[in-house]
């Protein structure tokens, strides 16, 4: 019901969004630079700082009107809060309600939004880099041009928002949620991307060469539809990225098996989901294609783990032999129903005592050399 809700919001407030409000940025000169937005007309434009008051009251009108006309008060409400080309650097909005705010163009340079919540906000060609904005709600924003580089957006809420061209060099996106977030021609150059949702859109997805350098692919995970990811994995194969081919492979096989569906017991029962895969399942690609190889991520993983159990054995097996106590060694163990009665004997035979190298091999020699002459005589034969 939430991404239901969600799909919807980004609908309306695609139809809501006035007309050349992202048209081509300008830079306007100044100790704090702002944004020229060609549609703003607010009352900060050109990078006016507004007062701590007048900040105050903007923050607690939108907390009202947000209590008032619930969450989603912007899409029916084109009067929304103008703060487009303003200067908030180093402003402390820890938590604030910006939600539906526009924010086109703004300066956010040193400011603290950690759980700030600006979902529905316009910040297109808004200046973010290195801010705080963990935890922060940015569902169905339009983020287009925003620079976010060395912001930290670790935890935070992309859902639906509109992310096209915006520089995410290395940012921290760490457990960010990236459902239905639109990423063509983003720049995740360097970026963390370590346990973040990537359902992204297939028809929207960021540049492939700048998303090789970021860091933990492997471990971003979908939680409904793989079509973003798989396609991504095909951009890399085809651009030659055998390794970043190979990190989304794992990342995709991961998700997989903790795969869920949604099902409905009738109308007296709420719904539920159930794992499509079962725990048998998803033990055994744990067990022999994730923990040995990170499904290829890895690929010389399996080699070490078989070089590591040869010597491990090899020890054993040469311990066993220097000490071999009373009944240790190699032992032959003639069958029962043989043809060649003539040979061997009922009574198990002991071909060595202790380590073949330092000890006499007599019966272990004329062991092999009989089974090597019934060999050849068969050959000849």
């Amino acid at each position: 019901m939430e991404i239901r809700l969600i799909v919807f919001a980004v609908l309306i407030s695609q139809l809501l969004a006035p007309v050349g409000a992202f048209g081509p940025p300008a830079r306007v000169p100044g100790p704090r630079a702002a944004w020229s937005i060609p549609s703003c007309n607010g009352k900060y434009k050109g990078g006016l700082k507004p007062s701590p008051e007048e900040l105050a009251d903007i923050l607690k009108k939108n907390e009202e009107e947000t209590k008032t006309l619930g969450r989603w008060w912007w899409l029916y409400n084109p009067s929304r809060t103008n703060l487009c080309e303003a200067d908030l650097g180093g402003a402390n909005l820890i938590r604030a309600n910006l939600s539906g705010v526009d924010l086109s163009g703004v300066n956010f340079m040193g400011a603290h939004l950690t759980g700030a919540n600006l979902s529905g906000s316009n910040l297109s060609h808004a200046q973010l880099p290195g801010v705080d904005l963990s935890a922060a709600n940015l569902s169905i924003a339009n983020l287009t041009g925003a620079n976010l580089s060395n912001a930290n957006l670790t935890g935070a809420h992309l859902v639906g928002a509109n992310l096209s061209g915006v520089g995410f060099t290395r940012a921290n996106l760490a457990g960010a949620q990236l459902g239905l977030a639109k990423l063509k021609g983003a720049g995740l150059s360097f970026a963390h991307l370590e346990g973040a949702v990537f359902d992204v859109l297939p028809d929207s997805l960021p540049d492939p060469i700048g998303l090789s350098f970021a860091e933990g692919l492997e471990s971003v995970k979908f939680s409904w539809s793989p079509v973003g990811l798989v396609k991504l994995r095909n951009q890399f194969r085809d651009l030659g990225l055998r390794t970043q081919e190979r990190q989304l492979t794992c990342a995709i096989r991961r998700s997989e098996l903790r795969r869920t569906r949604w099902v409905f017991s009738g109308l007296l029962h709420p719904p539920g989901s159930v794992p499509l895969h079962g725990r048998v399942e998803q033990w055994m690609n744990y067990v022999f294609f994730d923990l040995t190889c990170q499904y290829g991520t890895s690929a010389e993983c399996p080699l070490i783990i078989v070089g590591f159990l040869f010597i491990l054995f090899s020890v054993i097996y040469v311990f066993a032999q220097m000490f071999p106590g009373q009944s240790g060694g190699i032992w032959v163990v003639w069958e029962e129903n043989r043809i060649a009665k003539t040979e061997g004997g009922d009574v198990p035979q002991r071909l060595t005592e202790g380590f073949p190298s330092s000890r006499p091999q007599g019966r272990l020699r004329r062991f092999l050399n009989l089974k090597a002459k019934k060999i050849l005589a068969g050959r000849d034969g």
